[in-house]
């Protein structure tokens, strides 16, 4: 049956679709779906079946008119979307204007379409960034670490009182909204290292073994646990013990251990130096194509549909621990309280996307097998997985499809990089820069990093 159909552009990825179905089609099917819902119906004073067809229309026909026209709307939409080519994103946001008996049943849609920009000025762009310069200090300072992580400890003798570097051994309860743990935690940490809460450890420092006491102090704004991130808690420290490390001697005989691939200390020093001048590229690297991504979106504006934009939000939620996918039907989750604070960084998040994908589509940038085998080769080397295990993993299915969209932004971000022109300058040491002062346990995750590339 025929349908009036009207469609205008609203924008680049948003197009008001406006449909007309004659009144002769919407009241037919809904004589036929009462038909069927008379057959069942079960009403007093009736047999089932028998029910007459206009108490049946008096009962039930406002449900299912509506439910026949959002069967009609729906089938309306999706064969206009197949018809055209329309890449559709998300639902259509709809609003019916008329539902009523004997009258056309008409409504406008609003499709969202995934953006398709002509990009250009993309290449020869010309980008500065930092670069870290490997010295001395930093070699030593993971040098250091290692000696650390294999100390051994000799209880403190002749002194009962915590001085800041001690090792301590404690039992610790933690109270936070009133509500304390069910039991001590036995904790054994070196101070100066980021392992508890700064204000804790200031107050630990000066107690004297065989010593109870109650420190308030606020959890890192960092924490892992961001139920506990930032927050206020009671410790209640009973101090068992103080203990100092004693470091090993960096020896070719260490260093063989340590390592199997080196077999003396200057070796070790030079694979450390090796990886973090590896990490350090990597950084610069990452940056560059920031920085160059950022002059992408400069010289093009373009406009995303709103639903990428919401959809990012709710992912950037449940990166952060803000939103519990296990707990929450993130599908159905409100943004709009969001919108305002991450709604930017998810717009532009959603634009380099797209930016990436378009310029890998204009310069026909195609991921190949071999670009696969090779992937496949180094994440098996660096993971010490057998090659068929990664493969059986990764390559079915979405996992494959996930995968090769990875692979082809990858090279396309290798393309972008070739075709720009990137200067590095020196990175400023963190520790000169006093008014950056990164917390302690920022800190000790870099080491940490650092550490397990030597490794």
């Amino acid at each position: 049956m025929e349908r009036n159909t009207a469609v205008e552009e609203v924008d680049a990825v948003t197009k008001k679709l406006t449909v007309s179905i004659p009144a002769s089609e919407l009241d037919s099917e809904v004589k036929s779906e009462l038909t069927k819902v008379a057959q069942q119906a079960h009403l007093k004073g009736f047999r089932p079946g028998k029910a007459p067809l206009p108490m049946v229309e008096k009962l039930h026909g406002g449900r299912v008119r509506v439910e026949v026209a959002q069967r009609l709307i729906s089938a309306s939409v999706q064969a206009y979307v197949v018809e055209n080519k329309i890449d559709m994103v998300g639902y259509p946001d709809i609003d019916i204007e008329t539902l009523e008996s004997g009258k056309d049943l008409k409504f406008t849609a609003n499709l969202s379409t995934f953006p398709e920009p002509e990009l250009k000025d993309y290449t020869g762009l010309t980008v500065e960034v930092p670069k870290k310069e490997i010295s001395d200090d930093d070699v030593n300072e993971i040098i250091n670490d290692i000696l650390r992580s294999r100390a051994t400890f000799k209880a403190v003798e002749g002194r009962e009182v915590v001085e800041p570097e001690d090792v301590i051994e404690a039992d610790v309860t933690i109270t936070i909204d009133e509500e304390s743990a069910e039991r001590p935690e036995p904790v054994k940490v070196a101070l100066g290292e980021g392992g508890l809460p700064e204000d804790l450890e200031k107050g630990i420092v000066g107690m004297k073994v065989g010593e109870a006491k109650d420190i308030v102090a606020n959890f890192p704004v960092d924490h892992a646990n961001q139920q506990l991130a930032g927050k206020e808690a009671n410790f209640h420290v009973d101090l068992k013990g103080i203990s100092q490390r004693e470091l090993p001697e960096l020896t070719d005989d260490f260093a063989a251990e340590f390592d199997k691939e080196v077999k003396t200390a200057l070796e070790l020093k030079v694979k450390i130096r090796e990886q973090l001048e590896k990490g350090a590229d990597n950084e610069a690297k990452a940056e560059a194509q920031v920085a160059v991504l950022d002059k992408v979106l400069e010289n093009n504006d373009f406009p995303v549909p709103q639903i990428m934009i919401d959809t990012e939000i709710k992912e950037i939620l449940v990166r952060q621990g803000l939103v519990d996918a296990q707990k929450v039907n993130v599908q159905e989750l409100n943004v709009e309280p969001f919108r305002q604070g991450l709604g930017e960084a998810a717009a532009k998040r959603v634009r380099t996307a797209v930016a990436i994908d378009r310029i890998a589509d204009q310069e026909k940038i195609e991921v190949v097998e071999s670009d696969i085998d090779e992937w496949v080769k180094d994440f098996s080397a660096g993971n010490n997985f057998e090659e068929k295990d990664v493969r059986d993993h990764f390559l079915n299915g979405e996992k494959a499809e996930d995968l090769k969209r990875e692979l082809q932004r990858n090279k396309t971000l290798d393309f972008l990089i070739e075709k720009s022109k990137v200067s590095y300058t020196a990175k400023e040491d963190p520790s000169a820069a006093a008014e950056e002062q990164p917390t302690k346990k920022t800190t000790a995750k870099k080491k940490k990093a650092a550490k397990k590339e030597a490794e």
